[in-house]
């Protein structure tokens, strides 16, 4: 994750060369745009929006298909890396809401490279919707750093195909905020990083397997459970590391490691969870990460593992389990 910025243009250029772009800016790097409401008001469906700087305060409102990618999100400004400084912070904005203005048109497809997010909402509610048009599709998060994700609304819409990957999370990813019959289908978590951070569902909803949490890692949660009204999630590939795996019921737990945690055991004696293959109680022998544990991520930690750690080879289909994997 530390060049985030050069590996977000390579994975974006189809996108770039298709669609206008546009630059904000919160510091004093000149831009297009000082505000990125006005420049997401401005931008047609399918264009792209750069943004650099720091954004302390405010809310953007996206209902229509956009890429939105920032510089980094992962490097404190003014800081020393390998004696280079860097005068600039991490790309930062405040809280972003991802939505519908109608039954035809909202954020379907878009996707979010490259920024430090507060708080980030996907909710498809809006005035006049009929049964059935409350929905919110094909939404990507990758090579961020949010605190607290909300699938969030009052109303019980659908949201489905929604992938957030390579990820640092904070506080909590909330799956139903406020309601429990909203339709979750195809909502994968992969390769993330959960930084005392917990996965959440409001009223503790069947998700059926629509929801997986796949290759990512848990760190530094074993005050409370790294799960909380959880039933019927697919858990597999993740490594637990002085970090709680419970709070899940009825999950699937296959091919996942624990190391340090209050109880190792896979999957959680309580809970009617099932699984195989899961490693309990072993060091996954990252490269660079604390061997009692850290107080949460940062971007000099190195999750990958020295050959003949048990990571290696014994994830599902023969795959690495944590973040190579």
């Amino acid at each position: 994750m530390k060049r985030v910025f050069l590996s977000i243009i390579l994975v974006a250029s189809a996108q770039l060369l298709q669609a206008t772009v546009w630059t904000v800016s919160f510091d004093t790097r000149p831009a297009q745009f000082t505000n990125l409401q006005v420049a997401v008001d401005t931008a047609s469906a399918g264009d792209t929006i750069l943004i650099n700087g720091y954004q302390s305060s405010g809310n953007t409102y996206i209902r229509k298909p956009l890429v939105l990618m920032g510089e980094k999100m992962d490097e404190p400004g003014n800081q020393s890396n390998n004696g280079i400084t860097n005068p600039y912070p991490r790309t930062r904005i405040y809280r972003l809401y991802l939505g519908r203005f109608n039954s035809y048109t909202g954020a379907d497809g878009t996707k979010i490279y490259g920024l430090d997010i507060d708080r980030v909402y996907l909710n498809p509610a809006f005035t006049g919707a009929q049964a059935g048009q409350e929905s919110l599709n094909d939404i990507l998060i990758e090579r961020c750093r949010v605190n607290r994700f909300e699938f969030d609304s009052y109303i019980d819409g659908q949201l489905s195909n929604i992938t957030i990957r390579n990820t640092v999370i904070t506080n909590q990813l909330s799956l139903t905020q406020y309601s429990s019959t909203r339709t979750l289908s195809n909502i994968l978590i992969t390769n993330c990083v959960f930084s005392n951070a917990n996965l959440y569902a409001y009223n503790a909803p069947n998700l059926a397997g629509n929801v997986v949490v796949r290759n990512s890692v848990f760190i530094n949660r074993t005050a409370s459970n790294c799960f909380s009204n959880i039933k019927g999630l697919i858990v597999e590939n993740n490594v637990f590391y002085r970090s709680e795996p419970g709070g899940c019921t009825h999950c699937t737990y296959n091919n996942n490691l624990t190391y340090l945690c209050n109880d190792n055991t896979l999957p959680p004696s309580s809970g009617n969870s099932v699984g195989s293959g899961n490693i309990e109680g072993v060091d996954p022998q990252w490269l660079n990460y604390p061997a009692q544990g850290a107080a949460g991520w940062t971007q000099y930690h190195d999750y990958s593992s020295s050959a003949g750690s048990p990571v290696l080879g014994t994830g599902t289909n023969g795959t690495n389990i944590g973040l190579m994997g």
